[in-house]
């Protein structure tokens, strides 16, 4: 386990590509980090938007806004293209996962 470049005390799990996640991460906003870093914990799986919510304002007193699944979607659309070579899914009443990009 690596300790999340953005907050430092967020425990993030990286594969054998530790430099260039953590590098990638700390090049994001603070907020999608936090989600990007959630996903890469568990590549492949869908993390529940809920999950997502209570990690990423983990630090806010009132658990962050009101409707937090419009507040991630938006995130997660506006900063997509933020991660190169990675792909963000998302799947109705499963949450989001996070994917490499195939290379053809």
């Amino acid at each position: 386990e690596t300790t999340c470049p953005l907050c430092g005390s967020l425990r993030v799990k990286f594969s054998g590509e530790d430099a260039a996640i953590a590098s990638m991460i700390s090049g994001l906003s603070p907020r999608f980090g936090r989600l990007v870093a959630v996903l890469i914990e568990q590549t492949g799986t869908f993390v529940p938007t809920e999950i997502l919510a209570r990690r990423i304002w983990a630090d806010d007193p009132h658990g962050g806004p009101v409707h937090t699944r419009v507040v991630i979607s938006t995130l997660v659309r506006q900063n997509r293209a933020s991660i190169p070579g990675w792909r963000i899914e998302s799947k109705r009443h499963s949450g989001y996962r996070i994917v490499r990009e195939q290379k053809i």
